[in-house]
């Protein structure tokens, strides 16, 4: 569930891969144990039944709790919503974590979709 009007961290119930187990699903961090580059990439999803018309949508990724990278959607009517940011972050493969968080303002909390491909965190080594 996500407050209206507030940047929240998305938590997890379960990590799909995490081949390292650096995912921490009570947090929603990742802590990448290489040192590079890595694309970070999510995506949140709220159903027609949770939009409410002419309010946003924005999904945040970042690393150590600093946004790096978003894109916010517009709520013309009430129909589903899934908005997505993703780019490349450097880590130093110690103590860097990265996370996504949501924000809305449908003025109640709204609960997203809850499955993988419509609410999803993912963040891999390119570089």
């Amino acid at each position: 569930v996500i407050p209206s009007a507030t940047a929240s961290v998305v938590t997890y119930d379960v990590a799909t891969f995490d081949q390292d187990d650096v995912v921490e699903l009570a947090t929603g961090t990742a802590t990448p144990i290489q040192a590079g580059i890595y694309w970070v990439h999510g995506a949140v999803g709220f159903a027609a039944a949770d939009v409410v018309a002419d309010c946003y949508v924005s999904c945040l990724v970042g690393k150590n709790s600093v946004i790096l990278g978003s894109s916010i959607g517009h709520t013309s009517t009430t129909q589903d919503i899934v908005v997505s940011a993703g780019t490349l972050i450097e880590c130093n493969g110690t103590t860097d974590y990265l996370q996504m968080a949501v924000q809305h303002n449908f003025g109640v909390d709204k609960g997203t979709y809850g499955n993988d491909f419509t609410c999803y965190f993912e963040a891999y080594k390119v570089g």
